[in-house]
């Protein structure tokens, strides 16, 4: 039942020497010397601080109560990042030739913001502009799809959230969801030396149950457990989602997590959840079953991106006891050893992404 774990060793250094060798091949081409160098990061969806904090590793500052800034070195780039409400085009100066928007396509009104930010910036003439996409749950995307350059537009890449059948690894990437910052979530949910100590829960959900995706029919099993095995679990129903958690909620949340070997993870909307990228940080196992996805979406949505996360998955929720069972047969070794290589693996996973994002930047 155990899911292969796949590690992606990524290392500042090993990104750096990394991209000093995909430079060695190109020429000097006809790129200008800023985008060589400088590279700007506008966040305007409430994504942007998990892309920074997590993927790029960066840290922020605030400049005052509208708006943050961050600054890194990535050699040979120079990553400048600027979110919250005060961002406008205007803070983006025609010498950075640079750009990558992140932006919030989830629905209607939100793809047309996205749309008019993008007219924006294109009016600038930059060299290299690519988006960062919080793309619709049933990864209708067409909209921006139709705006790369090679199909006559001003995008140069997608990186886009959900598991799409537009993406195709060259223009079009698939963007991990990750952690969701905006509602609260810390960039660390655990010190290192806390994944050394007994947890008091086997397993735990604590979230919305409603009528999306498999969430009713693992309502149904849980409530139906032999005793024995739902004491060793914590499990908190509500039956409204509410985009803002409370600091309680949050701190209720996190201590479930932090303090639980497995996660059950069913999907929602679309079976990629944040709460399979907050398991992760923290420890815990995300246990998925086999969901099928709606409207454009892969059918077989890889929540596991093909074995490069450590997730449990099981072909239905019936199946749950049984692996709890076999959860008791677990020496505390081996879940302290298991915990350990989830953290890696997650975090190398994430580091991944920085050289995607290297990888695509103009190398001239």
């Amino acid at each position: 039942m155990h899911a292969a774990i796949k590690f992606v060793s990524v290392s500042v250094i090993g990104a750096s020497a990394m991209i000093a060798y995909w430079l060695s091949f190109g020429d000097e081409g006809t790129g200008t010397q800023e985008c060589r160098h400088t590279v700007e990061i506008l966040g305007i969806s409430a994504l942007s601080t998990f892309v920074w904090e997590s993927i790029f590793d960066g840290n922020l500052t605030r400049v005052d109560d509208t708006w943050l800034r961050g600054e890194m070195m990535m050699p040979p780039w120079k990553l400048v990042f600027k979110t919250g409400p005060a961002i406008s085009n205007g803070m983006v100066s025609v010498e950075q030739s640079c750009v990558i928007l992140i932006l919030n396509g989830r629905t209607r009104p939100k793809a047309e913001d996205a749309l008019r930010w993008i007219s924006r910036i294109s009016e600038l003439k930059l060299e290299y502009i690519a988006v960062i996409l919080l793309g619709s749950e049933d990864c209708d995307n067409e909209w921006l799809t139709r705006r790369l350059r090679i199909n006559g537009g001003m995008l140069d890449d997608i990186f886009v959230i959900y598991d799409s059948l537009e993406i195709d690894d060259e223009h079009v990437f698939r963007w991990p969801l990750g952690t969701a910052t905006y509602r609260g979530f810390p960039r660390t949910c655990i010190a290192r030396e806390d994944l050394y100590s007994p947890r008091k829960y086997m397993f735990n959900f604590v979230g919305t149950m409603d009528a999306r995706g498999m969430r009713p029919k693992l309502q149904d099993v849980l409530t139906s457990l032999p005793r024995q095995l739902a004491s060793f679990g914590l499990v908190k129903f509500r039956n409204l989602w509410t985009e803002d958690e409370s600091e309680i909620s949050m701190q209720r949340y996190l201590i479930a997590l932090a303090n639980s070997d497995l996660t059950l993870s069913p999907g929602g909307f679309n079976p990629e959840t944040y709460r399979v990228y907050e398991a992760l940080s923290c420890g815990s196992i995300p246990v998925i079953v086999s969901e099928s996805s709606a409207g454009k979406c892969k059918p077989d949505n890889d929540v596991d991106w093909h074995g490069r996360l450590p997730v449990i998955r099981i072909e239905s929720w019936d199946e749950l006891p049984t692996l709890l069972y076999e959860e008791m047969s677990l020496t505390p070794v081996e879940r302290i050893t298991r915990r350990l290589d989830a953290v890696e693996a997650y975090h190398s996973f994430l580091g991944a992404f920085r050289l995607l994002i290297y990888n695509a930047l103009p190398h001239r």
